[in-house]
C-alpha cells in the first residue's frame, strides 16, 4: 500500500531508516532490529521480541531467550526455575551449580541429599564414595566382618550346638 500523503515514513514498510516504529517497545526501531534477525533462533524476529522484557524471569531477555516461557532454559540456576535434577526436594538453583559438599566431583544438584546408594547411612550428597560402604567410615564396611571358610563354620556350629545341648542337660540334672 502506498502512502498517499507522503506523511508516514513507515509506509509501505517499517524497515527503512526514516521509520522509528518499534513493534516490541524495547527502544530499538524495527529498522535497526531488521526484518529477518532472530538472535535466539526461536522463529520470532527480533523486532517482535523485546530486548528489555524477560517473560519467564530467567534473567534473559525474550529477544535472546529461545524459550520465553520456560524459566529453566537456558539454565536451571535461577530463582524462577524449580527443576530438581536429583529428586531430593531441593531445586538445582538452591543447591547451586558448583557446590560439591563431599568433594567427589559430582555436584550437589546431581546427587541426592536423601538417598544412600551404598547403605552406609551417609546421603549420596555427603558421601565421597556413593558406591563404597567403607567410605567415609569403616564400621559399615563388609570388609570388617571376618569371613569364615565353610569347614571352620561347620565346626563352630557343631561346637555351639554341643555347648547348648550340654547346658540344657546340666539344667535337668539339678
Amino acid at each position: 500500500q502506498e502512502d498517499a500523503t507522503n506523511n508516514d515514513a513507515c509506509t509501505p514498510s517499517a524497515f527503512n531508516s526514516n521509520c522509528a516504529q518499534d513493534s516490541d517497545g524495547d527502544g530499538t526501531s524495527d529498522f535497526n532490529e531488521t526484518a529477518t534477525a532472530d538472535s535466539d533462533n526461536d522463529g520470532t524476529a527480533d523486532y517482535l521480541e523485546s530486548s528489555t522484557t524477560d517473560t519467564d524471569g530467567d534473567g534473559m531477555s525474550d529477544q535472546d531467550d529461545a524459550t520465553n516461557n520456560d524459566a529453566c532454559t537456558p539454565s536451571a540456576f535461577n530463582t524462577n526455575c524449580s527443576q530438581d535434577s536429583d529428586g531430593d526436594g531441593t531445586s538445582d538453583f538452591a543447591e547451586t551449580e558448583t557446590a560439591d559438599s563431599d568433594n567427589d566431583g559430582i555436584m550437589n544438584y546431581m546427587e541426592s541429599s536423601i538417598e544412600d546408594q551404598d547403605g552406609d547411612t551417609y546421603s549420596d550428597q555427603e558421601d565421597p564414595a556413593n558406591d563404597n560402604a567403607c567410605e567415609p567410615e569403616l564400621h559399615f564396611c563388609s570388609q570388617n566382618v571376618p569371613v569364615m571358610r565353610w569347614p571352620h563354620a561347620l565346626l563352630l556350629g557343631l561346637a555351639l550346638l554341643a555347648a547348648s545341648f550340654s547346658a540344657k542337660r546340666r539344667v535337668r540334672i539339678r
